[in-house]
């Protein structure tokens, strides 16, 4: 119902012939503009505001460490020997010694993260 009433709002009358789907992307794109208007938005500047430097940065730090598992993965299947070796050596840093990769040690010992 609400979709419906969204997609009111973005009729075209003249249809692209290019695109058949045009109407329905814009009623959707309508509903993620309000979506993150309305809620997310807020909730991201909430968590911002209330949120230390220092726990903000774990964060971040423990996301990137997580996504280190997937570069490995990337290296392993392009056969990039390395750099499988540097990053899964960075993985294993940070996730032993740097609080499950909430510290960022393999940076300090030279181990740049690569993507």
């Amino acid at each position: 119902m609400v979709l419906l009433s969204f997609s009111a709002c973005t009729t075209n009358l003249n249809p692209d012939p290019i695109d058949p789907w045009e109407e329905w992307s814009r009623g959707i794109q309508a509903v993620n503009d309000r979506m993150d208007e309305n809620f997310l938005r807020p909730v991201a500047e909430t968590y911002r505001w209330i949120t230390p430097a220092f726990i903000d940065a774990g964060v971040a730090n423990f996301m990137n460490n997580v996504e280190d598992i997937l570069v490995v993965g990337n290296d392993l299947l392009q056969f990039k020997l390395a750099q499988l070796g540097m990053d899964s050596g960075r993985f294993m840093i940070n996730t032993t010694f740097g609080l499950a990769g909430a510290v960022d040690i393999a940076t300090y010992m030279g181990l740049a993260q690569t993507c």
